[in-house]
């Protein structure tokens, strides 16, 4: 055997060796242990939420437009503007539906202030020849659409709704 390689063989032996003799850990090799445990932990919990589904919008919006279409149960009349939508019963009572802030909220003949819907980031309402569409766009940009429509009311006798045209400015 020559020099060279007994002196490889002695390192070898030293560098697989090396922490064997030792007992444990010392403190330093516990609290950067510890460290990267607690970062890793933390950005883990930043990303969580992006993995989650959340379905309590959807219910939400879903409520909504149910309670838009009980208040259009008896409705003989609609007004739709860009961001607010005005019912009118043939008993007189009047729903409004208007964004504010964040929330959508409705009104019965001009008072009270009910929050029907929360956390949205647009409220619309087109008109059509059947009632309107209302379209909600929701904080993740979830654009949700529900037509509504005039249902003829047979209370106190025979009444009728009138189906009204719309212009076509277009044509």
């Amino acid at each position: 055997m020559s020099v060279g390689e007994g002196l490889i063989k002695d390192n070898m032996k030293r560098v697989f060796s090396y922490g064997n003799d030792e007992k444990g850990m010392t403190l330093f090799e516990v609290l950067i242990s510890f460290l990267i445990l607690l970062v890793c932990t933390h950005l883990f919990l930043l990303y969580l939420p992006f993995f989650q589904i959340d379905n309590t919008n959807r219910q939400e919006i879903q409520m909504f437009f149910q309670l838009v279409k009980e208040d259009m149960m008896h409705a003989y009349k609609i007004d739709v503007t860009e961001a607010r939508i005005d019912i009118t019963e043939d008993s007189g009572n009047r729903y409004t539906f208007l964004q504010s802030g964040n929330n959508v909220i409705r009104r019965k003949n001009g008072e009270g202030h009910e929050i029907a819907l929360k956390n949205i980031k647009q409220f619309q309402g087109k008109k059509t020849s059947y009632g309107a569409d209302i379209y909600v766009t929701d904080v993740h940009g979830v654009v949700w659409r529900q037509p509504i429509g005039f249902r003829p009311s047979l209370e106190k006798g025979e009444r009728f709704w009138v189906k009204e045209e719309l212009s076509c400015h277009s044509c």
